[in-house]
């Protein structure tokens, strides 16, 4: 079965690309709520992902910065109940180290290198991967929940495999 391709005009029209276009434009109506009730500084560090089910979701890129944001827990859902007309009751604070921090740092990288060629190398710590490496994971695995759980598992096996 075989579909033909459709006119640019009948894919711009459709509801689909509709719905997605309003629902970007709302998570950046959140994301500037959230810049706004937290100032820049504490903002660049969290993003928000959802609101379902009344929840607000919130990721954030280290512990410290979730801790920050269950302290105000209660001014956040009262502004984006007050101010991005959403009906939100609860907070939800999700961890996820790196994101933010490796883009900035892939984005520093390259203006640096390209301001002073001879940059000196920064030496690399070395990792010593062993069978309580491996055995560490599976435990820290087993309280995780998916996709994490799996990736840890995944990452133990190679600890397994190494020499």
């Amino acid at each position: 079965m075989s579909r033909r391709p459709q006119p640019v005009e009948a894919i711009l029209a459709s509801r689909q690309l509709r719905r997605y276009q309003q629902f970007a434009e709302q998570y950046r109506q959140w994301q500037r709520h959230l810049h706004d009730l937290l100032g820049k500084q504490v903002a660049s560090h969290c993003e928000v992902i959802s609101i379902r089910e009344e929840r607000l979701l919130i990721r954030v890129d280290s512990a410290a910065w979730a801790t920050r944001l269950k302290f105000q827990q209660r001014a956040i859902i009262t502004y984006f109940q007050n101010h991005a007309m959403a009906s939100v009751t609860s907070l939800e604070i999700k961890i996820n180290p790196g994101v933010k921090q490796s883009a900035q740092t892939a984005n520093e990288g390259t203006s640096a290198a390209s301001e002073n060629a001879q940059s000196t190398p920064v030496k690399q710590p070395s990792i010593v991967t062993t069978e309580a490496s491996a055995s560490k994971l599976k435990r820290l695995a087993a309280d995780c929940d998916e996709p994490l759980k799996s990736q840890l598992l995944a990452l133990a096996t190679k600890f397994e495999q190494t020499p």
